[in-house]
């Protein structure tokens, strides 16, 4: 392996460029949520201890005075994590990392200059420590890591000389060393693992989309399949109310469609389906209609209004909008071109006790629009509990 070829391997963790960079955004999301929740630690911690300093030692006013100012800053990257967590923004590695670099920076300056109630020596357990878990808990590639968390003890022993400040032990600077050693090591293994579990969620979360659009989708139409109509009819069954009152179920079937199969070829069909659920789905899409492919020619459309007039327009539109694609049938012995016929309920539906009862009036319908000579529109009417043809 050459040098150039461990480079990258160390760099990526092991995975291909490409491979890293798909996982660019969730590796930014998911630093931004640890360094939310480091900074609430960090706040809470800082709190105890200006409490502790408080009571115990309250000469130490400098101590206290950067506590109150790192658990500011806690607070301020909280909300500014937060903030951008909730923006559902793609967010950028590269600007997080910039973001951890220099709050890491000044967590660690505040634990080796005041040190900690817990060690009097300089740079403390607490520093010692918090160079370690810095390196744990992100992911960060290996040269970036090495640069910050090997800067900062440096930044900070140069400080420490030149403000005549530099109590370090030979066995503390050792210590130090050693956390980013091991901080390095176990934090390219831990980002691995952690990148590896991103993939294998992203891998899950595309296979359940794709057993899901399986389960409720038409193979071929890429509209909502029986199954899924017959839901949504159910749901607007039992979510009616004042402002939407009046439910509108449109049974639409291709008329002469096997024939047209026969004629031209299943291909040919194929064809015309797709051509046909395409300009379904926009004038669904547009007018904010649910439409779905619930057999071989045949289509539900449903959406509640509070217009009684309103699902006869739709229907006529819907048979309008057929007769425009302009497709050829021969086989047909009542047009020259593809045409449809449309069975409409509309009606409130308090007096009906099942969603079932809504698609077997629109289906009857459907019947007579068809057994009439197909091409029509004909609608169920409640009042005579009957049907006729819709106004031309």
């Amino acid at each position: 392996m050459s040098l150039k070829t461990f480079s990258q391997a160390e760099l990526y963790y092991g995975f291909n460029k490409d491979t890293f960079f798909s996982q660019r955004s969730n590796i930014g999301e998911s630093n931004l949520r640890v360094l939310k929740n480091l900074s609430v630690t960090v706040y809470f911690t800082e709190a105890a201890e200006v409490l502790f300093l408080r009571f115990f030692s309250p000469e130490s006013l400098i101590r206290i005075v950067a506590c109150l100012l790192t658990a500011a800053l806690s607070l301020l990257v909280f909300f500014l994590c937060r903030k951008t967590l909730l923006s559902k923004k793609s967010l950028k590695s590269r600007s997080v990392n910039v973001l951890i670099f220099f709050t890491s920076l000044f967590y660690c300056l505040n634990a080796g200059f005041f040190g900690t109630f817990f060690s009097a020596d300089r740079p403390g357990v607490k520093f010692i420590i918090l160079l370690c878990v810095l390196q744990i808990i992100f992911i960060v590639p290996p040269f970036q890591s090495l640069l910050t968390f090997a800067f900062i003890p440096f930044f900070f022993i140069y400080f420490s000389i030149y403000l005549n400040e530099g109590n370090f032990s030979a066995i503390n600077l050792f210590y130090t060393f050693v956390s980013i050693s091991i901080g390095l090591v176990m934090s390219w293994s831990i980002s691995k693992i952690k990148i590896e579990n991103m993939i294998s969620a992203e891998k899950l979360r595309k296979s359940n989309y794709d057993l899901y659009n399986e389960n409720v989708t038409d193979s071929l139409t890429g509209l909502a399949n029986r199954k899924m109509t017959l839901n949504t009819l159910y749901e607007l069954f039992n979510n009616r109310n004042a402002d939407a009152a009046y439910l509108n179920c449109i049974c639409m079937e291709i008329d002469y469609f096997r024939e047209y199969n026969r004629f031209y070829g299943t291909k040919s069909g194929d064809k015309v389906l797709i051509l046909m659920c395409d300009a379904l789905s926009n004038y669904c899409k547009k007018n904010g209609i649910t439409v779905g492919r619930v057999g071989g020619g045949e289509f539900l459309i449903l959406f509640n209004d509070s217009s009684p007039d309103k699902g006869e327009k739709a229907a006529k539109e819907l048979q309008s909008l057929v007769r425009e694609l302009n497709i050829p049938n021969e086989a047909s012995p009542i047009s020259s071109e593809v045409s449809v016929s449309l069975g409409l309920f509309t009606d409130k539906t308090d007096g009906y006790k099942f969603f079932e009862e809504i698609y077997t009036l629109s289906g009857r319908a459907l019947y007579r629009a068809k057994e009439n000579g197909g091409n029509k529109v004909w609608k169920y009417i409640p009042e005579i509990n009957g049907f006729s043809p819709a106004e031309q």
